[in-house]
């Protein structure tokens, strides 16, 4: 978990007397009028497909199965991924999604080409029509469209694999990550990755495969054969005849085939992944009918209809008084011939405290599992308390007690999953072991425990608290870490050279005690000044006879292996882009946020990290040869072409050329860039936008692939990968345990490869919807600090031009937040082309009336003011204009 290191520290300009407790949805109903709602669709849904029907074609590959992600900002649109590797396949409207809701498995069925869009991008703006249809573009825009007004496109969250956000307890100051694990590629979050070597040699395997651009438009060649079902005919000799690129061309009104989104409609649902649960508000009642309309926060969920009778008793006669109570509500059926579905009221929240209503909506909306643990659990747990390791588990078990241990975490930490110990050998070599915490010890299969643990699948960090995914009596205490006291874990041991270079490894099960807890700012003193005296009396207390000295000198040689590791990794390929995140203190007595800092990562969060990614990649390797189908891993797919394209296409006229061939060119191209930068803010951007093509990482069960290159992490560039150094927060990582001790001999595990595909698919799910959450929460207390405590100035920089309006990245906040032209106060604005080039001319006239321009093109810097309404949750933005 990496703690925020020293940086410019954000303080408020004014502190207003109390912030309120309550704030303003304009979400809610300001008026409640009874009406009748309860009507028929002219055009009812399609019925659903039977599971025969969709198999067969699935198998004869007429229809296509993926995950349905529906626009968070335009509810009519919605996508699903083509698994030969094309651009997503787009469902427009709710009819042809037909009731299907965000992250549902489905089966779709690809429409006529005669309905396929044709998109015309222009300067990075997108126009649509249907295909063979004449795209227009008013002359009078110059050939830009501003893309909010035609085609209201998400950019998905790209994270790969972010260390949780953690808090003093939700009262004092909140600090981020943890540095131990592959972080964050986007979305403001900060990343570290890279390629580093393992014992055990891999097979000759193509890492990350990537899709060129003539298997990019063979795909979508195939597609339209596919929708035709006439572009391939048998010849008289029976031989078949493919239609050719220029054939194709000629069909579709001498477009190429790349310039149509391809659409389809939903058939059916192959797995409800949404949990049918949502918070809203009451929208108006229908006495007659006994019935109510709930109005969900989440426009990509449907209106409700449901019982009067669940209602508050004096709703129908005073519904003003609910227009800002809010409700959950569980949705049961959306009937073929009903535009709203059909559910109930499961629960009243009232009108909580601002951060409380927000924070349960938050959870509600993202399937986040939140409530107390049951007495089943709980009984789970040992009850002799204070707990003692039992004689027996001591005998079955390698004695790491006398070694120096001791654990690098940030000053807050509670929950300690991974400590280290480092001694130097008489041959010279140094052994180095990786400990982590024995959560599967405690956490049997088939029990309420490990039921619950699965379910949940990881921790959530929010800015104020955390969510855990097991009892704070096994995070906090029996499966933590904590200094001086025994505890039992899963250890890699490594001898090997102060280069790195491994020499011998050791995998099994341990005991350890933990010499000391070192904060990451410790560390950093010891590494900063190895021979000082100024931060002896900083540290904390160190037992089991070790002296300050001891632990210094182990910190300073950890620290020497790993740079080794880490250039190692860059040399072989490491992808690292590092973008702002920000942090907050909170007030002690409400919880809310009275400063910002910026998260920053240093030399001792990249020391623990190298040896969390070494461990990581040797346990993978390990499974791999173990369990060459049923091994639970973690892969990293490479950038699809579509979006890279896109960024090419893009970044191509402002003189940057893109390559993502691998993760090692995307970052040669990232320091040529930076080279040629005027400020730091324009590198911070350039990664930014490359953070943007970036796909998610993925759990998978390793017989499920197909393709071996399939098992790769594209970002790491190493052909395999799994997640072992936090079994407290991290559900996967119990079941890589298990598999490990299997592995070795010590221990057992009773699954195959459907149920290892189930966690896999579950643990993606919930680990998506957390960094949902608490994105989400960093965002909402960022809101409430902008709106408590005044505006704040940074320097930004431009990473997208419209046609009214431009993207700006507050370059070291990491936040991206768009700013309109018509609310600069400007004489006038205008747009052209110069070489291909998207150029806004922006005019306005000083205060002594001194008529100013600006050009403003991609990467030009300019000061950002973000800043928050009055009884608002949003984060909006504008720039100052200068005045000489």
């Amino acid at each position: 978990m990496a703690e925020a290191g020293p940086s410019t520290k954000t303080t408020p300009k004014k502190k207003n007397k109390g912030p309120k407790q309550k704030g303003k949805e304009t979400s809610a109903v300001k008026k409640t009028p009874q009406k009748t709602f309860l009507k028929k669709l002219e055009e009812p849904f399609e019925q659903y497909v039977n599971g025969d029907v969709a198999l067969c074609g699935l198998k004869e590959k007429k229809l296509i199965q993926g995950v349905l992600r529906i626009n968070a900002s335009s509810f009519e649109d919605a996508y699903v991924d083509d698994p030969a590797g094309g651009p997503d396949y787009y469902i427009e409207g709710v009819l042809n999604r037909n009731r299907a809701f965000n992250d549902d498995v489905v089966v779709i069925s690809i429409l006529p080409p005669d309905q396929w869009k044709l998109v015309t991008q222009v300067a990075g703006n997108v126009v649509e029509n249907h295909l063979g249809t004449a795209t227009t573009i008013p002359s009078s825009l110059g050939h830009y469209i501003e893309q909010d007004t035609v085609d209201k496109l998400t950019t998905e969250d790209t994270s790969l694999d972010t260390a949780p956000t953690r808090v003093v307890g939700g009262v004092t100051e909140a600090a981020v990550g943890d540095g131990k694990d592959v972080a964050t590629a986007a979305g403001g979050n900060s990343v570290m990755l890279g390629n580093t070597s393992v014992t055990e040699a891999m097979p000759d395997v193509e890492v990350c495969k990537y899709y060129d651009r003539s298997q990019y438009d063979q795909v979508l060649r195939e597609t339209f054969i596919a929708a035709t079902g006439a572009s391939s005919a048998d010849n008289t000799d029976g031989e078949v005849v493919n239609t050719t690129r220029a054939d194709l061309d000629q069909i579709i009104n001498g477009h190429p085939l790349r310039m149509y989104k391809r659409t389809a409609k939903v058939v059916c649902i192959i797995q409800k992944k949404h949990c049918r649960i949502c918070s809203g508000y009451l929208k108006c009642f229908d006495k007659d009918n006994h019935v109510a309309l709930v109005s969900p926060f989440d426009s990509r969920v449907p209106r409700i209809i449901v019982p009067l009778t669940e209602c508050p008793e004096d709703y129908p006669k005073n519904p003003r008084k609910y227009q800002s109570t809010l409700f959950i509500a569980r949705i049961t059926d959306w009937p073929v011939d009903s535009p709203f579905a059909s559910g109930h009221l499961t629960k009243n929240l009232g009108e909580p405290s601002e951060v409380d209503g927000h924070t349960e909506r938050f959870l509600v909306d993202h399937d986040v599992e939140h409530d107390e643990f049951s007495d089943e659990v709980i009984q789970c747990l040992p009850s002799d308390l204070p707990w003692k390791i039992p004689d027996e588990e001591i005998r079955l078990r390698r004695d790491f007690r006398k070694d120096c241990v001791f654990s690098i975490d940030p000053s807050t930490a509670r929950d300690l999953d991974d400590a280290l110990h480092c001694n130097v050998m008489d041959d010279g070599a140094v052994e180095v072991g990786v400990h982590i915490a024995d959560v599967s010890y405690f956490v049997k299969e088939l029990t309420a425990l490990d039921e619950r643990a699965r379910s949940r699948a990881t921790s959530v960090y929010l800015t104020q608290k955390v969510i855990p995914m097991l009892p704070r009596l096994l995070c906090e205490q029996l499966c933590s870490l904590n200094p001086d006291e025994d505890r039992l874990s899963f250890s890699v041991v490594w001898k090997m050279t102060r280069n790195g270079k491994i020499l011998d490894e050791w995998m099994g099960r341990s005991l350890i005690r933990s010499c000391a807890k070192l904060s990451y700012d410790h560390a950093q003193l010891i590494i900063d000044d190895p021979g000082g005296s100024p931060w002896r009396n900083a540290m904390p207390d160190i037992t089991n006879g070790y002296s300050v000295e001891d632990i210094a000198t182990r910190t300073n040689i950890l620290n020497k292996i790993a740079r080794s590791l880490r250039r190692q990794r860059f040399v072989s390929g490491a992808l690292t882009l590092n973008q702002g995140k920000i942090v907050f203190s909170l007030e002690g007595d409400t919880g809310l946020p009275n400063g910002v800092d910026v998260y920053v990562q240093r030399d001792s969060n990249r020391l623990i990290e190298e040896f969390m990614l070494l461990a990581n990649m040797a346990v993978a390797h390990r499974l791999q040869k173990a369990f060459p189908r049923l091994a639970l891993l973690r892969r990293h797919p490479s950038p699809k072409l579509n979006k890279a394209e896109e960024l090419r296409n893009s970044l191509h006229y402002h003189g940057v050329e893109v390559n993502i061939s691998s993760a090692q060119a995307i970052q040669s191209c990232i320091k040529a860039h930076a080279a040629k930068c005027t400020s730091e803010t324009q590198g911070l951007a350039i990664t930014t936008l490359f953070a943007r093509v970036m796909e998610n990482a993925r759990y998978f069960c390793l017989g499920t692939l197909t393709d071996p290159s399939e098992s790769c992490h594209y970002a790491l560039s190493v052909p395999l990968y799994t997640h072992f150094t936090s079994p407290i927060r991290r559900y996967a990582d119990v079941i890589v345990h298990r598999m490990l001790a299997r592995a070795l001999g010590i221990g057992d595990v009773k699954m195959d490869e459907e149920e290892v595909k189930s966690i896999a698919d579950n643990c993606n799910s919930k680990k998506l919807n957390s960094k949902r959450v608490e994105t989400l929460s960093r965002e909402f207390f960022f809101a409430i600090f902008l709106r408590e405590c005044g505006p704040l100035t940074e320097n930004g920089v431009v990473t997208q031009i419209l046609d009214k309006s431009f993207d700006v990245l507050a370059g070291r906040l990491g936040i991206v937040r768009r700013v309109y032209c018509d609310k600069l106060g400007l004489v006038s604005y205008a747009h052209r082309l110069e070489e291909k080039r998207p150029i806004l001319t922006l005019q306005w006239k000083t205060k002594d009336s001194e008529l100013l321009s600006k050009d403003v093109i991609l990467f030009t810097d300019v000061q950002v003011v973000l800043y928050t309404e009055k009884d608002s949750t949003n984060v909006d933005a504008t720039i100052l204009l200068q005045e000489a």
